[in-house]
């Protein structure tokens, strides 16, 4: 495996059947197809600096934060400057709770929320944000 490093932290790529027993109940009724993905390398996992694990996929121009474990505040400013840095026109992800717009954007994002969706499989809501870079 190799890592990349950047101004602030590290991205690690780690294989998915280290990681996803985390995800299951982060992905809920989406961890089936989110396995599918990463197998097939639609998706792709990271470990940053150790501590937090994202899921990523790209769509076109946009960054997709499919599932997330971990501290927000140490990866959010790394997962924004991986895809500035590789070209990406707006960062989206899908989100439980409305707190998290909230707390990214007390750190200085600007994250609009542009839809919501019932999840299916759980008495949920899931809000999906977007922010151009």
């Amino acid at each position: 495996m190799y890592s990349r490093k950047n101004s602030v932290g590290f991205f690690q790529p780690v294989n998915w059947g280290a990681v996803k027993n985390q995800f299951r109940p982060i992905l809920g009724d989406h961890f089936e197809e989110a396995q599918r993905a990463v197998l097939s390398g639609r998706e792709r996992v990271f470990r940053i600096n150790g501590t937090s694990i994202v899921l990523l996929r790209a769509e076109g121009s946009q960054l997709v934060v499919a599932g997330f474990v971990g501290d927000i505040e140490e990866a959010a400013p790394l997962i924004y400057q991986q895809a500035k840095s590789r070209g990406f026109k707006s960062i989206r992800i899908h989100a439980e709770r409305r707190a998290e717009q909230r707390k990214l954007n007390s750190m200085g994002f600007n994250f609009k929320l542009v839809s919501t969706h019932q999840c299916s499989a759980r008495n949920c809501q899931e809000f999906e944000l977007v922010m151009e870079i």
